[in-house]
This record gives structure tokens, C-alpha cells and sequence, in this order.
């Protein structure tokens, strides 16, 4: 039974996609209502800045239909209107939608979103759908680099993983920079001049949209320097 919040997680929809697809804008959100099965049922989905929800509503009873997002529910009509209900929402997935990232976290994504678009830098998935980067087109050096981590490597208290992102900071800083709980030592890269920063929303999103532009400067410095020295010559 596919999770619409796990279908759409990670992807960004594209507003002339959504209107060429025929959903109808309403204010701050799109609609779209398509018959299924034969026009017995309507899929009414909306999409609202990065949430999308979607039900299926029964015409001839009046009233919106559940059967088939309760787990165990079985039978033949189950089936055909789950199988209805999956087919749209994957057909508008990929027809509207296009991938951001792996990572589930909303504080993830836009600090992915932001650097992608002022930077001009795509993730680069290098080991897999967990971890990706982020360089300069310059001199290819990294910036950002975010990673799924189980929270007990981090030091972090709880069960589980978290989604953290590497970054760059000046040398002299990091120490004091480090907390423990916001700001953490570098998992995986040189604590010299590396943090790790939780994207859980323990930090705003738009404090990590300013840290990574410092680490994109940071990044760039090594340019700089090459540049210096060339022209001393």
C-alpha cells in the first residue's frame, strides 16, 4: 500500500507540469478531481507548497471513501480502487513532481533547494540514495555534504538515524561554534575545519542556508589563493 507522504517526499512540484497535467490553481494550492473507475469514484488531490494530499471520494454514496488506505483491508473492489488510487498519484509523482533529494526531513530539503538554486550546485549522489554532495563548479571542492547517520554516532541522545549536513567553517571558530546538541564535531570529515549540523529542526533552515554560503565561500579560498599566486609570478 504506498504512503503518499513517503511517494512524495524529497520531490518538488513544477507549477506548469501541475497546470499541463489539468490541475486547476486555487490560491496558494492546486486541484485536480479525475474520475476512477469508471466515474464511480473521484480522485480529488491537492497540492499545497510541498504537501500533497488526495482522497477518493465515493459519488454514489456522497461521501469520501477509506477502504483502501486501511492496512489489511482486502477484497477485489479494495484492490481495483487502491490500484486506481496508486496509479494517478505515481502517474502525477512523475509526471509533475522532480527529486530534490532522498531526505525526508523539510529542513533538508530547503537547504538543498537554496544551495542548488543560488549556487548552481546539484547533489551528487556518490554512495547511494544517504549521502550526497554539494562543490563548486570552480574548483570542484565540496561545501556541503549530507549524510543519514545513526543518532548514537553523533553523541546524540534517542534511537535511530538523523539527517545531518557537513559543512565548512573557519578553523579559529569551530570550537566555539561546537555545543553538543545544535553544533556537533565533523562525522566523517576533518574536525579541523568540518561540522556536523542535525537538519531535524532543532536549527532554522534559513541559520543553515547562511552557514552553507559561508562554507561555499570557504570552499572557494583555495581558488583564490591558486589565482595569488599565479599571478605573482
Amino acid at each position: 500500500m504506498t504512503d503518499i507522504k513517503e511517494l512524495f517526499y524529497g520531490a518538488s512540484a513544477n507549477e506548469k507540469a501541475l497546470i499541463k497535467y489539468g490541475f486547476e490553481r486555487r490560491g496558494e494550492e492546486y486541484f485536480l478531481s479525475r474520475e476512477i473507475l469508471g466515474g464511480q469514484f473521484a480522485l480529488n488531490v491537492t497540492v499545497r507548497g510541498g504537501e500533497v494530499s488526495a482522497e477518493v471520494y465515493d459519488r454514489e454514496a456522497e461521501s469520501p471513501y477509506y477502504l483502501h488506505t486501511v492496512e489489511g483491508a482486502e477484497g477485489t473492489f479494495v484492490g481495483e480502487v487502491r490500484a486506481a488510487y496508486e496509479g494517478e498519484l505515481t502517474s502525477i509523482r512523475e509526471s509533475c513532481f522532480s527529486r530534490i533529494g532522498y531526505y525526508r526531513e523539510k529542513t533538508a530539503n530547503a537547504v538543498m533547494k537554496y544551495a542548488q538554486k543560488k549556487h548552481g550546485t546539484p547533489p551528487e549522489y556518490l554512495w547511494g540514495d544517504e549521502n550526497c554532495i554539494m562543490r563548486r563548479k570552480d574548483n570542484r571542492k565540496w561545501y556541503l555534504l549530507f549524510m543519514i547517520v545513526e543518532k548514537s554516532r553523533l553523541g546524540l541522545e534517542g534511537e535511530g538515524k538523523v539527517e545531518v549536513a557537513n559543512m565548512l567553517a573557519p578553523k579559529e571558530e569551530i570550537p566555539a561554534l561546537i555545543d553538543g546538541v545544535n553544533y556537533l564535531p565533523a562525522y566523517h570529515m576533518n574536525k579541523k575545519s568540518w561540522f556536523t549540523v542535525p537538519l531535524d529542526g532543532r536549527v532554522a533552515a534559513e541559520v543553515i542556508c547562511a552557514l552553507a554560503d559561508m562554507s561555499y565561500e570557504i570552499a572557494g579560498k583555495g581558488r583564490l589563493a591558486s589565482a595569488k599566486r599565479r599571478s605573482s609570478r
